[in-house]
């Protein structure tokens, strides 16, 4: 048995959004002992105070969680300066909380050293989930070392913590502790069913080309020109809504299956575009577009997608991260994306959040990708 319950409030006072939710998830679990939860909290909640109020709450508990460019759930919809908490009980699934530290300092070598200690004495995860730091160092290479550390059998999916657009500081949560520069995980084991699915609704435009000089977080040139002049040919001079046009970035010639790279600011001095995440050197690229009802109903596709190559029958809940960017671009209709997705799983609990980046492959056994401007569903049950 895996039971999910979700906790969620807009009481922008820390005491009382807590105790309301904590009360909320009591209700549901009707006595069954709690073995993990992830935490998502607006960047100006106290967050010492949510963190040691869970913890007081539900003792021995595996938390993990960061602060957000937003919060969503099927109790509360959709919400900028909340507190989602979703709770995880089960009497076969087991959990196992971790966390790298210090990030920036060394990324790799603490990464894997962090991810070793906690695969001593478990067995093997079926799945990784991370709320992690985003502002301190390579987000790409951050999923390369947690891919590197726990196999190509183990998927990784979750999402870079946010700080409501102002990129200052972003705090991460693990166990009792409130962190910065900072990698929290689960790692769950056991009977577990799981599907996802990714999706964004862009869609390509124009003809593909290869990166054929980038950096990190920079694409320099496509083709044998700059990457301001190879957008400049369909945007014209013009490059101030970028973001609105990530690259589709493939995994492979047969131009099947892309991740987005999302373009920010105008072009640098030197025709180079500055990138939220990595481009491969080589490979092939290409414009997106999309209009903002796609973008909307991408939501609910990437949930009825998960829902349908669901392994089992009944699923236990659904996590769900889209992405800062798409918020920034729906403005006033994000509800919209939100509500949605609620109206598609009548019933099933939903909890998640806005994010710096989302993680997950792109498809059941493919390699772990950083995402922009995607939306993730995470099913999860047991039967």
């Amino acid at each position: 048995m895996l039971k999910m319950v979700i906790g969620h409030s807009e009481d922008i006072d820390s005491h009382d959004a807590i105790a309301e939710i904590i009360k909320h998830c009591l209700e549901q679990l009707d006595g069954l002992p709690t073995k993990a939860g992830i935490l998502y909290a607006a960047i100006d909640h106290d967050f010492q105070v949510l963190v040691d109020s869970v913890n007081v709450a539900f003792p021995g508990l595996a938390l993990i969680g960061c602060t957000t460019d937003g919060e969503l759930s099927s109790v509360g919809g959709f919400t900028e300066d909340g507190v989602v908490l979703t709770l995880f009980a089960s009497d076969s699934i087991e959990f196992y909380s971790g966390v790298a530290r210090g990030i920036s300092e060394n990324p790799g070598v603490n990464i894997q050293d962090a991810l070793k200690t906690s695969l001593v004495g478990i067995e093997y995860p079926k799945l990784c989930f991370v709320t992690s730091s985003s502002l301190t160092t390579s987000s790409d290479g951050v999923v390369t070392e947690m891919r590197h550390a726990l196999g190509v059998d183990c998927p990784i999916i979750g999402g870079n913590a946010g700080d409501q657009w102002r990129f200052e500081k972003t705090f991460q949560f693990f166990n009792n502790e409130v962190l910065s520069d900072a990698i929290p995980y689960l790692l769950v084991s056991g009977p577990l069913f799981y599907s996802h699915s990714v999706s964004s609704g862009w869609q390509p435009i124009g003809k593909p080309a290869k990166a054929t000089s980038v950096g990190p977080g920079s694409i320099k040139r496509i083709g044998d020109e700059t990457a301001a002049a190879f957008y400049e040919r369909y945007l014209g001079q013009n490059l101030d809504t970028l973001g609105e046009y990530p690259l589709a970035v493939f995994d492979d010639e047969a131009f099947k299956s892309f991740y987005l790279r999302s373009p920010i600011l105008g072009e640098n001095t030197d025709g180079s575009l500055t990138m939220v995440g990595d481009i491969p050197a080589d490979a092939w690229v290409q414009i997106t577009h999309a209009t903002r009802d796609r973008v909307i109903e991408s939501a609910s596709e990437s949930v009825s997608q998960a829902l349908a190559s669901y392994p089992g029958s009944s699923p236990s809940g659904i996590l769900c991260i889209s992405c800062a960017g798409r918020k920034m671009l729906l403005g006033t209709r994000t509800q919209e994306e939100v509500q949605l997705l609620r109206d598609a799983i009548p019933g099933i609990p939903v909890g998640g959040f806005y994010a710096y980046g989302e993680i997950a492959p792109l498809e059941r056994g493919g390699a772990t990708r950083l995402h922009n401007e995607t939306f993730i569903s995470l099913v999860i049950g047991d039967v």
